[in-house]
């Protein structure tokens, strides 16, 4: 065999190889995409969070409205209730 058809041989063995191999570009952009995803993820939860804590505060806000409410009408009850006494 000459050295220009075992060239061409080892050639056409090694290079379908090693295109199927990922080059340091391809694992650079898919660590980047990975880091990328992360952030949002990240983001994601955090953006969860803060509604969440959003909804708890503006139950709270509600349930404390309605008591003082409560309140208010228990004590317009309780004034009307002795006005007819009297």
């Amino acid at each position: 065999m000459t050295r220009v058809a075992f060239c061409i041989l080892l050639l056409s063995i090694a290079l379908p190889a090693a295109a199927q191999q990922p080059s340091e570009w391809d694992r650079t952009n898919a660590e980047i995409r990975r880091m990328e995803q992360e952030r949002e993820m990240r983001q994601l939860d955090f953006q969860r969070r803060q509604d969440e804590e959003s909804r708890r505060q503006d139950a709270e806000r509600r349930r404390a409205n309605e008591e003082e409410r409560q309140r208010a009408r228990d004590m317009e009850q309780r004034r009307q209730d002795d006005q007819r006494r009297r």
